[in-house]
């Protein structure tokens, strides 16, 4: 371990616990119907300062989605801006009709928006990233010194390495984040898929009174007439991860990195992060369900309902 990580380990136990952090939500709703379960489950449990998309599309559309629900859960407050764009982002838009015409973004840039939160925060920032780290790695270029402030929640698989392949190297080398990993691709997953028997869209459809959970649905119901069924919950991993529960344990691991971006844990490896150990599809179900039964009205940020997904990592 370097001098710069064995400060961050350190500097860890000075640190405010996880959940009160101010978050940084970092989304690309409109892919994958997960993505708009994660937004919600963010919207409602963590102190969510900023959202900001990525793989963006041309007019902003996952910004217009993003804002879209944040309203509809009582949090109109919470800045939404567009991220990075990405080639050939329009293949992985599956949110057609669902964004009111007359819903606006905030006008500042990614970066004003970013140094807005800076400014109005002493303490460490949670940025909580469910997609590719291309606007992560473009704020720790553009703003030296961001990454002593920030804890990094990252629920990361091959597919988003291969989205960005060079903001998924620059990340994971970097020696000052204070970084945790969920590898969604290793978490055991036998018979876990979202499809429309499941108990999670069973769960959205008892809300159908309440718009949030039409917007989620709406993005299931999309993806399965696509022929795209049995979806993992992925994106919500980095949201429970980053309430710090035991469900989604992290421990110190070292680990390798190719070119490519890809992991390859190692207990001598040159690289460094928190990385999730023990958790499975099925867990995270159930508690995902639990939680979107509960939700019902949208009432904004209600973190007494983190007790729904169990006790606190020590």
């Amino acid at each position: 371990m370097t001098n710069a990580q064995a400060s961050s380990v350190a500097a860890r136990s000075q640190r405010p616990g996880l959940a009160t952090m101010p978050v940084i939500v970092d989304t690309v709703i409109g892919h994958r119907p997960d993505d708009a379960v994660a937004l919600t489950m963010a919207a409602r449990l963590l102190p969510v300062s900023l959202v900001v998309t990525a793989d963006e599309l041309r007019h902003g559309n996952r910004a217009r989605l993003a804002r879209f629900q944040m309203n509809l859960l009582g949090r109109p407050g919470v800045p939404v801006v567009a991220g990075g764009q990405l080639p050939a982002a329009e293949t992985r838009w599956f949110a057609d009709g669902i964004v009111s015409d007359d819903t606006e973004l905030h006008t500042d840039s990614f970066l004003e928006s970013l140094d807005w939160v800076m400014r109005n925060q002493n303490r460490p920032l949670h940025w909580v990233v469910s997609g590719p780290a291309t606007n992560l790695a473009w704020a720790l270029q553009q703003r030296p010194g961001l990454a002593e402030r920030l804890v990094v929640t990252w629920a990361v698989g091959e597919r988003h390495m291969r989205l960005d392949p060079g903001a998924a190297v620059q990340v994971l080398r970097s020696r000052l984040l204070d970084l945790s990993l969920v590898l969604v691709d290793s978490v055991p997953h036998p018979g876990t898929g979202i499809g429309p028997g499941s108990r999670v869209y069973h769960a959205l459809q008892g809300q159908r009174r309440q718009k949030w959970a039409t917007v989620v649905r709406n993005c299931y119901d999309q993806s399965f007439n696509q022929q795209r069924p049995g979806m993992r919950l992925e994106a919500p991993l980095a949201v429970v991860a980053a309430t710090g529960r035991r469900i989604v344990a992290c421990e110190d691991a070292r680990f390798d990195l190719s070119d490519d971006g890809r992991i390859h844990l190692h207990p001598n490896g040159d690289h460094w992060a928190r990385i999730a150990t023990d958790t499975t599809y099925r867990a995270i179900n159930d508690r995902v369900t639990t939680l979107l039964a509960l939700f019902g009205h949208a009432g904004g940020y209600a973190p007494d309902l983190l007790d729904f997904l169990g006790e606190q990592q020590r």
